[in-house]
């Protein structure tokens, strides 16, 4: 019986020659199915051994399995103490995937997956039986969460079950990191609308959500952005105070980067800045009192529509606390005007000439030099 064995395994080393690959850990076999029950499926590997694949490993393809359907099965265990190979159907599955989305990683094609759940930071989704993470901020325009939190989990939530077209952004299969973006893959309806839309037009749109830094407005088939930055020329404070869902605003377009729109509503109205800083210049003395202290200097209000700053050197401090020693909110002097800035809407103030500290003259003079300095060393080329 022995040597019947013996000869057997010869024949088939020699019939399967180059094709006969060893049974390894981490590796997917071909097999053809000897028996199905409900707890296991045992597996004719090649003729070479018997694989045993548990109900635990069985794939959504296991109840179609038959006696004498070809099979492929990942290695689980080379051999248990019974003799066999514990095999895997369902982590079989999910290599064939995985070399899927390999692929369209690797060609940054879009691919569908499935959400399966929700959370905080955004969606669960999965191909095939690979899962993955799709990011709030990787969602398109027309799935993106608006409003406070609970909304905004609601909204995740309701994706739920849903079919979406994504692209693979990072694939790192072993460290279990997969990053889906639904904006990467395209959105092609924001950039169409986007397209049709100038810089510089005016339109009106409903505020259709409020967050920490600005308000989103609809604008048709399409939301744009207008940051906080661009809400007011003053100080904006509690954005949910100022606007609710569904108001009406004019807003007007000032950039737009694909299907992405940047808004405001400051720019259609003039710079009260820009009209108030016609009545100073550079070496004027001016009244102006303190708002504000920082760690690098004290910012002055000399106009109703103009503050301007007092570098922490001018004051003759080293420190928030040295200058904190020496001036505070409210105080009101007198102070010159050493520079003024309207592109960037910036005042550079000290004491009058009398009074400024020779450190903060230094300080001022060092100051200009690197400035100037800087300006005429030639732009190096990125490497």
């Amino acid at each position: 019986m022995a040597q019947a064995t013996k000869e057997t395994m010869e024949s088939i080393v020699e019939s399967l020659g180059d094709q006969l690959i060893p049974i390894k850990h981490g590796t997917t076999v071909q097999g053809t199915v000897d028996s199905v029950s409900r707890s296991r499926i045992i597996v004719d590997i090649q003729g070479i051994a018997l694989g045993l694949i548990p109900a635990r490993e069985y794939s959504s393809a296991a109840p179609d399995l038959n006696q004498g359907d070809a099979v492929s099965a990942y290695v689980l265990v080379q051999e248990n103490d019974d003799g066999y190979v514990i095999l895997s159907l369902r982590r079989a599955d999910k290599e064939k995937y995985l070399a899927v989305l390999a692929t369209h990683y690797e060609e940054k094609t879009p691919l569908e997956v499935r959400v399966r759940d929700a959370n905080r930071g955004g969606l669960v989704v999965q191909h095939g039986n690979v899962e993955g993470f799709l990011p709030v901020s990787q969602l398109a325009s027309q799935n993106y969460p608006r409003g406070g939190r609970d909304k905004v989990q609601e909204a995740l939530r309701g994706l739920i079950g849903k079919e979406l077209t994504v692209k693979l952004i990072t694939f790192d299969p072993k460290a279990n990191k997969l990053i889906f973006s639904e904006k990467a893959a395209g959105d092609e309806l924001a950039e169409q609308r986007a397209n049709e839309l100038a810089i510089g037009e005016e339109i009106e749109g409903a505020v259709s959500g409020i967050v920490d830094f600005g308000i989103f407005v609809n604008i048709g088939d399409l939301e744009g952005l207008v940051h906080i930055s661009e809400i007011s020329w003053d100080r904006v404070h509690n954005l949910d105070r100022m606007f609710a869902v569904g108001d009406k605003v004019k807003v007007q377009v000032i950039a737009i980067e694909g299907g992405r729109v940047s808004l405001s509503i400051k720019r259609l109205t003039p710079d009260p800045w820009q009209q108030a800083i016609k009545e100073f210049k550079a070496g004027q003395t001016v009244t102006g009192t303190i708002v504000r202290l920082s760690p690098f200097g004290a910012f002055i209000q000399i106009a109703q529509d103009v503050v301007g700053l007092m570098h922490i050197s001018e004051f003759d401090a080293s420190n928030k606390e040295e200058l904190e020693a020496k001036v505070k909110a409210g105080d009101t002097d007198q102070f010159q005007i050493l520079s003024i800035d309207t592109s960037s809407r910036k005042v550079g103030l000290a004491y009058p000439e009398d009074r400024r500290p020779e450190a903060a003259k230094k300080a001022a003079e060092t100051r200009l030099k690197e400035k100037q300095e800087k300006a005429k060393e030639p732009a190096t080329a990125a490497v």
